[in-house]
């Protein structure tokens, strides 16, 4: 760990300020096969995370809109200190808050693997997502995330009943041509 270094922990987060030549670096400890998952809110500022293996590779760069959450997620393939790099876009200055939501094993059965992956979509403020997981021509595990659920779905038909249609229509192709 460097000086300038600051430590994250799952469940913590640090907000800061850039500057328009800033590179900020966090480090978290993780072992082989975690899943990491969490996010730079992009307060004030537009910026670029890119995280770095304990070897140096880079396992990601992420550079999504301006404003809100820049998510970003992975399973490690190597035990050690991964670094997340904060820089602004474009020599832009402003205020961020880096968040470690989850530093955890990687799920082996099929529930814990789709729950680990799609907990960026859980929250009623989300996309929504429907996820099945078949073995043997059986279904093993469903579930919705998100705006999926069902109980939202008259909430979403009401205000936006044409996009409503189409994701109805969209869900009877993929079932029929996925199960019929």
């Amino acid at each position: 760990m460097n000086a300038q270094d600051s430590e994250l922990r799952a469940g913590n987060s640090v907000a800061g300020t850039l500057s328009s030549e800033d590179v900020i670096s966090f480090v978290f400890e993780a072992k082989e096969d975690f899943f990491v998952r969490g996010h730079v809110d992009q307060i004030t500022v537009d910026v670029v995370v890119r995280i770095l293996a304990p070897s140096g590779d880079l396992v990601g760069e992420y550079d999504n809109p301006a404003r809100g959450p820049e998510p970003f997620q992975f399973i490690t393939e190597e035990a050690g200190t991964y670094r997340i790099e904060v820089s602004p876009f474009e020599k832009a200055e402003g205020n961020y808050e880096v968040v470690l939501l989850n530093l955890e094993p990687e799920a082996t059965d099929p529930k814990g693997k789709v729950n680990q992956r799609m907990a960026a979509f859980s929250g009623e403020a989300s996309p929504g997502a429907a996820i099945s997981v078949w073995r043997d021509g059986k279904t093993v595990y469903a579930k919705t995330f998100g705006m999926g659920k069902p109980h939202l779905w008259s909430a979403i038909r009401r205000r936006y009943p044409n996009q409503y249609r189409l994701y109805v229509k969209a869900v009877h192709s993929i079932r029929h041509h996925v199960v019929g």
